[in-house]
């Protein structure tokens, strides 16, 4: 698995001969599309200007689609410098001389449960080296498994890795534009390019899964291969449901100003029962999954399998649980690199978002959402009561007098439901009962013994049999049957 010097050479020589069978393969299509108007001047002395044209625009097409573009690097992230954070940056430092590597020049915070490396510049000979790592990962991560993580990415240093990614995605990327430019105008040349596109890609991806293994095998030599497999554990364990916990929990609330606990509440969020049995589901999926052929990198199987240890996980496997302090404690203030990192992210001045904890999201999040919901449809909601909620929103007829007054069109009734779940939730809140919003747990009012919840009781009352007896039921015992949906809230009695 190791990279030898002979084995890049081979690598880099598979990936020259590919991009220079591209350009081949440009150069002699265009070539014979230009040549073809011109044979038939010159054998049949006569010329058909549409066909002409049409040959010299395809051939000015491909030659246009396939001329290198030297990509421009973004910055991905805020720059963590060694002064500010010395830990980190001692840990890059030992991975490089233990490696015989260059440390890399620039170093980059990310939002991303990952972590890269690249070259910028330099295409043949060594480039800008540069280094990504992730908050999320470092939260989630032990400090050998995050060390672990970045001696890998120090493997693809020292395997060459990123000086041939240089060669790859450039043929890649020319292959795509040719590829599309040639289909937006409904071309059969784009044929040709499609095949070789197919070849390349497989050809090229087992070249990357190849050099995911000898990084994984470096990292096993210079970290441990017990930390080398608790991080890819974690990483692939935890890609999901933090994508999921990050889009419907994270980013609504900090788009609202305010700025939860983060990682803890990641933690709150995988431990709901309702998450954990989707996630076993897909843990179950992902570790038995074989290496697709198409792909960059191997499985987790396939990846945990070389590394010589237990290639299945579940849910329960202890690898994915943090134990010891996490990587974090090697920025030397994690709280204020947060602040920079959602700076960067949402593009709002992140040391102005308050710090709420989870339990008060409910309150200064969900129920000014509710209200800026509900506003515009006020008066039609203050015409009906909660005794006549079940028949404006059942799936029958009468359900077209709610969508009639909210003016919503009959194919976003889903919009419409929302905005009722929205006016009964400001019902019981303005009523005084208290509203409970934690991640990945649906939206809880209570009151002494009693508790609703919202979505689910409309949902309930929709789908009508025995769900929507017992949503009948709750709404009775709110003691607010008889209040309008919308408007102040009078006196009543508890049911």
């Amino acid at each position: 698995m190791m990279n030898t010097p002979g084995s890049l050479r081979r690598r880099m020589v598979i990936a020259v001969l590919l991009m220079i069978g591209f350009y081949v393969l440009v150069f002699v299509l265009a070539g014979a599309l230009i040549a073809l108007p011109i044979a038939e001047v010159w054998y049949l002395h006569r010329i058909h200007p549409q066909l002409a044209l049409g040959c010299v625009i395809g051939a000015v097409v491909i030659l246009l689609a396939a001329f290198p573009r030297s990509p421009r690097f973004e910055v991905p992230g805020p720059r963590l410098e060694p002064r500010d954070h010395p830990r980190l940056f001692a840990e890059l430092e030992g991975l490089a001389r233990a490696s015989g590597q260059a440390m890399p020049s620039e170093v980059y915070l990310l939002g991303d449960l990952n972590a890269w490396v690249t070259e910028q510049g330099g295409r043949f000979r060594p480039g800008r080296r540069i280094i990504g790592v992730g908050l999320p990962l470092m939260q989630l991560l032990s400090v050998d498994e995050f060390r672990a993580v970045l001696a890998h990415e120090f493997g693809h240093y020292a395997g060459g890795d990123t000086r041939l990614g240089q060669v790859v995605f450039r043929t890649r990327a020319s292959l795509e534009r040719t590829v599309g430019a040639l289909r937006e105008g409904d071309s059969k040349l784009s044929l040709p390019f499609q095949w070789y596109a197919t070849a390349f890609l497989r050809i090229t991806q087992a070249i990357s899964r190849r050099q995911e293994f000898a990084a994984d095998h470096f990292a096993a030599q210079h970290v441990g291969s017990d930390a080398m497999a608790g991080g890819l554990v974690k990483v692939h364990g935890h890609a999901m449901p933090y994508a999921m916990y990050w889009q419907s929990e994270a980013v609504p609330v900090l788009r609202s100003g305010i700025r939860p606990p983060l990682a803890s509440g990641y933690q709150r969020f995988q431990d709901v029962p309702d998450v954990r049995t989707s996630l076993a589901q897909v843990h179950a999926q992902d570790a038995e999954e074989q290496s697709d052929p198409y792909a960059s990198h191997p499985s987790l199987h396939d990846r945990l399998g070389a590394l010589g240890g237990q290639p299945s996980f579940t849910t329960n496997d202890p690898r994915l649980t943090l134990t010891g302090p996490s990587a974090e404690t090697l920025l030397s203030d994690p709280d204020r690199a947060e602040r920079a990192l959602l700076t960067f992210m949402t593009g709002t001045d992140a040391p102005a978002l308050q710090d709420v904890a989870w339990e008060h999201v409910g309150t200064r999040v969900i129920v000014p959402a509710w209200r800026e919901m509900t506003a515009p449809h006020h008066d039609a909601l203050g015409r009906w009561t909660l005794r006549e909620l079940p028949d404006l929103i059942s799936l029958g007829a009468p359900f077209g007098k709610l969508l009639n007054a909210l003016n919503v069109p009959y194919d976003q009734r889903a919009q419409a439901l929302a905005i009722v779940s929205a006016a009964l939730g400001l019902r019981l809140h303005d009523a005084g009962w208290d509203i409970h919003s934690l991640p990945g747990e649906p939206i809880i009012l209570s009151s002494e013994d009693r508790s609703v919840r919202v979505h689910d009781l409309v949902q309930g009352l929709v789908g009508g049999g025995a769900a929507a007896e017992d949503s009948r039921y709750q709404l009775e015992q709110t003691g607010l049957i008889d209040q309008p949906l919308a408007g102040p809230v009078t006196a009543f009695t508890a049911g």
